[in-house]
This record gives C-alpha cells, structure tokens and sequence, in this order.
C-alpha cells in the first residue's frame, strides 16, 4: 500500500521530494530547488504523514536509500541531498529539469560576480618610514 501510494506520488508529480520538515539535509535539498532554482516541487514531510514510516521504508525497498531525503525527477531517482547537490555542481540537474519540461530562469544559473571590496592599490605594499628591524640570527 504504501510503495503503490509513494509510486503514484512520483509518477504525478514532475519533481518530489520525500523529506523531513526539520531534518537539515531535506531543508538545504529544498533550498536548492526553491531558492537557487526557483523550480517548483511535491514535498511529502514524512514525519508528518499518518503513514511515514511505511513510505520510508518501502522507498527504501524500491531505491536502496534509507536517508531522507530522497529525490525525483521526472519518475527517476535521483538520490539524496550529497548526490543532488553534486549533479547541480557538475551541470547535470537542470539538463534533467528540462527533460520533464521545467526551464530554470537564466538568471538563477548565471553566478553573480564577486563583490569588490578592497581597492587594487590594497593588494600591494604601502612604503612606510620605519626602518626594518633586523633579524637576531644576522
């Protein structure tokens, strides 16, 4: 009951995201998606369903993972939030958005430039009137 309610779940829903609401890993998976993306998503809190546990569990029978949280896209696992994270910093997990039809905005892929906060002239030495002090080892 539970791997056939997990299953219609994913198979509905272009990208899903099995969590805990507190559990900082499934936090920072949603972050990416929300903040840094911008893509929307199906968060199933698993602490919060009456049945959790069995979900969990037979997401791990159906995937291998038992971590929360787990990952879909498009019908297909894609992991945890290490393995999520990694494919974002390889390039590879907006090309699989655009496979199920989700366009993340240009501007959210474009990493902005660093903020300049000294001035180049800082980078170098400024002279100054104090003799050197010399080395006890001389």
């Amino acid at each position: 009951m539970a791997l056939a309610k997990a299953k219609e779940i994913v198979s509905s829903n272009k990208v899903v995201i099995f969590s805990e609401r507190l559990d900082p890993y499934s936090v920072c998976v949603k972050q990416l998606f929300a903040v840094k993306l911008w893509v929307p998503y199906k968060a199933i809190e698993l602490n919060e369903e009456s049945d959790g546990r069995e979900i969990q569990c037979a997401l791990a029978d159906w995937t291998g993972q038992r971590a929360l949280p787990s990952v879909f896209i498009g019908g297909k696992h894609i992991g945890n939030c290490d393995k999520t994270w990694a494919l974002h910093k390889k390039g590879k997990l907006v090309p699989l958005l655009a496979e199920v039809q989700i366009v993340v905005p240009l501007h959210r892929l474009v990493t902005p430039l660093p903020r300049i906060t000294k001035s180049p002239q800082d980078e170098f030495a400024r002279p100054t009137n104090r003799k050197r002090s010399r080395s006890k080892l001389e």
